[in-house]
């Protein structure tokens, strides 16, 4: 034997190890079971370990690391749950509590109890874009909830509004004299800034009159407003309000009409309330033109003094559909993500008994050579909105999947009957209605889950 013949077998030896090691780890990258003819392998996962251990990774990362193009994101949230359930319609889903107990458990339980006959007030902010102005979507859900749990008067109305002839709720005229600030012209100065972006101050003799159209009888009429003092003429009556605090409320009367004339052009006015002593009450907050980024911007203070007085159990906050306009290609949205998440942090901050619901944007479509589609920007804006809640242990409500997903608002509006109006992005009053249904049927299944 020569010298170093001994060393062959050690070298197949090798050869086969690395063989051996070489199929294995491409089986890794095969199907679990990969079929050839007639024969079949169950393939094995070398790197099973490392892939659980980077799953278990993601679910404690903050979700818009993992926003990326539609295909990734279906194939990313596979291993995602629970925020994956941001996927289903018509339902609460509520990032603050597991899947199985009952969504927004403080506002079901009040609720509940209104029912049994208890005599308290739950208060609701649906705050909002143009999508809710007129008092779209929120009639329906006021309708709804203060028949099946008491309650009347329509809530909060501003001083003025650019909707005033369209709406069905309120019948609002006002002298045109009165000066407003709002999201667009309040600058860096926002104390009195009021929660729904616009504050108005009287020119003298400015007035503001108003019927409720949803009550029969008559309910108590406030005035909210700012801090000052001034002499309100109503009813041949003159009442002195004096207001120490960024927020006050005074009642003027037991009615459903006023017409009242503030004559002091120093004090914010922010609006008037119709609403009963127990009962629902449901604050329409729409501001045409925003994208809710501008919650970040409300002063604290204010805020707070609002909570004191006029206390919420749950803010709805709908927003999207102006995030949009310039960005129907956009993938990733990483900006909205964090300055959307400041200002719902400034709304737990300051309401720290209030529920919040996320509410997505609806689906939009835009004119891509002469068809108008659903893009990409529309999924993936929802999907940020549900990392949006998901990190923020806030409640979610898909209005686009709702709707019925990608290019549902085509559908609505070329549809019988039509459901949305041709600018592809608004819902007219029946499809509206609609949505109302959603949300009122998907909060009062959770409800139903506080009282089997």
């Amino acid at each position: 034997m020569k010298p170093g013949n001994h060393r062959k077998p050690h070298s197949r030896v090798l050869i086969f190890v690395f063989s051996s090691f070489s199929l294995l780890l491409l089986s890794s990258f095969l199907p679990h079971t990969f079929h050839w003819y007639q024969y079949s392998w169950k393939g094995v996962d070398m790197f099973s370990d490392i892939r659980k251990k980077q799953q278990d990774a993601l679910r404690t990362t903050t979700t818009d690391t993992i926003l990326l193009t539609r295909k990734e994101v279906v194939n990313k949230d596979v291993h995602y749950y629970p925020f994956r359930s941001y996927l289903q319609p018509n339902r609460i889903i509520d990032y603050s509590i597991d899947s199985i107990t009952a969504g927004l458990p403080g506002l079901t339980r009040k609720l509940l109890r209104l029912k049994k006959g208890e005599k308290k007030k739950v208060r609701i902010a649906f705050m909002g874009d143009s999508m809710i102005e007129g008092d779209l979507i929120t009639k329906d859900i006021r309708k709804a909830l203060q028949q099946q749990f008491g309650g009347s008067g329509i809530g909060f109305i501003p001083v003025t509004s650019v909707t005033a002839t369209e709406q069905s709720t309120v019948q609002l005229s006002f002298s045109d004299d009165w000066q407003e600030v709002n999201f667009h012209n309040a600058g860096k100065d926002r104390s009195d800034l009021f929660i729904s972006g616009h504050t108005f101050t009287s020119s003298g003799n400015s007035w503001v009159a108003a019927v409720d159209k949803t009550v029969t009888d008559s309910v108590d009429v406030q005035l909210l407003y700012g801090n000052g003092s001034a002499d309100v003429v109503y009813d041949n009556t003159t009442k002195h309000i004096t207001g120490n605090s960024s927020f006050n409320v005074t009642s003027l009367k037991q009615d459903k009409a006023i017409r009242a004339m503030v004559n002091n052009g120093q004090l914010p006015v922010y609006g008037l309330s119709f609403e009963s002593e127990t009962g629902v009450i449901v604050d329409n907050l729409s501001f045409r033109g925003t994208s809710g980024i501008e919650l970040r911007k409300f002063d604290s203070t204010i805020l707070q003094n609002i909570n004191k007085e006029r206390p919420y159990d749950l803010v709805v906050l709908e927003y999207g559909l102006n995030v949009l306009d310039d960005n129907r290609d956009t993938v990733n949205f990483k900006w909205y993500n964090q300055q959307l998440t400041e200002g719902i942090r400034k709304i737990k901050r300051c309401f720290p008994q209030a529920e919040i619901l996320v509410l997505s944007s609806g689906d939009r479509a835009f004119r891509i050579q002469d068809v108008y589609q659903t893009t990409a920007s529309v999924p993936n804006l929802v999907r940020t909105q549900a990392a949006i809640a998901y990190n923020n242990k806030v409640a979610f409500f898909n209005l686009y999947q709702s709707m019925g997903g990608e290019n549902s608002m085509v559908e609505w509006v070329t549809g019988s009957p039509r459901l949305a109006y041709r600018d592809y992005t608004h819902p007219n009053e029946q499809g509206a209605t609609r949505i109302a249904g959603f949300i009122t049927e998907s909060l009062l299944n959770e409800v139903k889950k506080q009282n089997p």
